[in-house]
């Protein structure tokens, strides 16, 4: 029934390939990262193979590298590594070093998970706030969360959810201001628009087709459909005709022979790639980046290890990384005790949490991607 449940809350949400498709069955060269953090660059500890040719996005505005949301307001990042030109347009599609996209999802409060918290942390000196609080109605919701430093930096968001329709007002300090909305529980229709940027998408059910079709600033129109002619069979082709009268094709399939195993691969003009993928680990191979291999194991014992090697394609070389998670919680005595560290940055992060004040101290040499050692407290309340 748990992992029934989890398929359903997948499902329902909106992938980086813009279809309502849970993990498992995406067609796609996808990794889902959602580390714990205390910076931004924390994120990619398993995954080091990233430069500027990828496309920023936000909640699926692009952004650039310079207006990335503050940390504690990032629920996951998406990461596309292959070509994918046609739906999110040529600037994606680069001649050399061809890497893909990063889609960061913000948070938004959930009533079944605490969102308020308190963070004072040192070396480098910063306090982070988050407060997330349903508001008049259980329906309309607020969250905001803030990062002082030398100056304040605030994401927030203000959503309101029915079967109707679901809509969200949202502010990043870069002075993005904007509107999101979508067609409620089945999710059909979806709306952005902020000052500098549009998009707008329609999914149509026919019969065994789901066709998405959009159009965007500066990308222009796309179609994309998700189709499964044979059982665990995924087909989907893609077009986008941009601003700059060029049409950019694409062609994904997967399948998925076992639970929980995908096989998958995509044809564009520029790119063709394979790949498999095993619940977290994957192997792909790409005609502009190489092969890639990123193996993580199973949690055994609340201890999970993991590995990554590739080759860039700008710099020449190979990079590689080892990393480790270990974590448990004694509800007896409300203590809990969580442990990463990584090869490549040389970085090992303790954490100590009593009741619900957690204590972390950090080691990370040659000042990758801050200072030597930083220590925090986290103070989660009001849950």
């Amino acid at each position: 029934m748990i992992i029934l449940l989890n398929l359903l809350i997948c499902s329902s949400s909106e992938t980086a390939l813009r279809m309502p498709m849970f993990d498992m069955t995406i067609p796609a060269n996808i990794v889902t990262l959602s580390n714990t953090v205390d910076f931004y660059e924390d994120f990619f500890m398993s995954y080091p193979l990233l430069n500027d040719n990828f496309l920023i996005l936000c909640d699926g505005i692009p952004i650039s590298r310079d207006k990335i949301p503050i940390s504690p307001s990032i629920e996951k990042i998406e990461v596309i590594n292959e070509n994918v030109s046609s739906t999110y347009g040529n600037y994606a599609c680069l001649p050399e070093g061809t890497k893909g996209v990063i889609n960061i999802i913000t948070k938004r409060f959930k009533p079944e998970r605490p969102y308020s918290n308190i963070k004072w942390a040192k070396s480098p000196d910063y306090f982070q706030f988050e407060l997330g609080r349903p508001l008049f109605r259980p329906n309309i919701t607020m969250y905001v969360a803030g990062n002082l430093d030398t100056t304040l930096k605030t994401t927030s968001n203000l959503c309101f959810n029915s079967s109707l329709v679901n809509l969200q007002a949202f502010y990043r300090d870069n002075n993005t201001f904007g509107i999101s909305a979508s067609g409620g529980k089945a999710n059909r229709s979806k709306l952005i628009l902020t000052r500098d940027f549009y998009s707008l998408t329609q999914r149509f059910n026919i019969s065994e087709h789901q066709l998405l079709i959009g159009v965007e600033d500066e990308n222009g129109y796309f179609v994309q459909d998700y189709w499964e002619p044979f059982r665990l069979l995924y087909l989907v082709p893609s077009v986008r005709y941009g601003y700059d009268s060029k049409f950019y094709p694409k062609l994904g399939l997967g399948y998925v022979p076992v639970f929980n195993v995908t096989l998958f691969g995509s044809v564009t003009e520029k790119e063709q790639n394979a790949g498999i993928r095993v619940l977290e680990s994957s192997i792909n191979y790409s005609t502009v980046n190489g092969l890639t291999t990123r193996l993580v194991s199973p949690s055994l014992y609340n201890l999970k290890i993991g590995a990554f090697f590739g080759k860039d394609s700008l710099e020449g070389f190979t990079r590689w990384t080892l990393w480790g998670e270990y974590g448990k919680y004694f509800p007896s005595k409300e203590i809990g005790i969580h442990i990463t560290g990584d090869i490549m940055s040389q970085m090992v992060r303790l954490e100590l949490q009593i009741i619900d004040v957690k204590i972390s101290y950090r080691v990370t040499p040659y000042n990758y991607p801050y200072n030597y050692y930083s220590y925090n407290i986290f103070w989660e309340f009001w849950d």
